[in-house]
């Protein structure tokens, strides 16, 4: 049993045997084929690059958003940031800025501005990480630069809105007390001027 596997071992082996040379001939025998396709992709790929597709600039910029609590006692964390960086007032401002020299047919929309957009939050500090990825080197980085700017800007009028929303509330709910005591007071003076309380 062993001799016949033996045997008929050789036979298997040499029935698919891979010959290396007839590999290397038919390349060689195609060569002018198979070079005409590769310049063919190095030019097409040329042509797609220069022509097709429009270089892509990316600007980068970090910000630092520290977690701290409003007068309120609400917490502004780095989603809030977030929600502000793409909330409808900014995106309004930024959006103008943009296509402010597009015509009609080439403006960018808000989602194709956004998908140009990429952030980072990290964990263990409060730095926020920004790409801007723009075909235009110079726009790239005007752009981010500007959009940060509106952000802060929005920030810093939401935080002083916030508190002072708080504040005014508190200041109305104070002088509301302040007045029922006052007519408290006039009460409690004229029950004592009406009525003799010695007895």
């Amino acid at each position: 049993m062993s001799q016949e596997f033996g045997n008929n071992g050789p036979e298997y082996y040499d029935e698919y045997e891979i010959d290396l040379r007839e590999y290397i001939i038919l390349l060689w025998n195609n060569k002018l084929f198979i070079g005409a396709i590769v310049v063919l992709a190095v030019i097409a790929a040329f042509v797609i690059s220069s022509f097709v597709l429009s270089p892509q600039y990316e600007s980068e910029a970090n910000i630092i958003a520290p977690n701290f609590q409003l007068l309120n006692g609400n917490v502004v964390s780095n989603e809030d940031y977030i929600a502000v960086l793409t909330g409808d007032m900014v995106m309004k401002e930024i959006l103008d800025i943009v296509n402010q020299e597009r015509s009609k047919d080439n403006e960018i929309k808000i989602q194709g501005l956004l998908d140009r957009l990429n952030y980072s939050m990290s964990e263990n500090t409060d730095q926020i990480n920004f790409k801007f990825n723009f075909n235009d080197p110079e726009k790239t980085q005007s752009i981010l630069k500007q959009w940060i700017n509106i952000f802060i800007n929005r920030i810093e009028e939401f935080l002083v809105n916030e508190n002072n929303s708080y504040y005014k509330n508190i200041e109305n709910k104070a002088n509301a007390d302040y007045k029922k005591y006052q007519t408290a007071l006039e009460k409690l003076t004229n029950f004592g001027s009406e009525n003799n309380l010695n007895f």
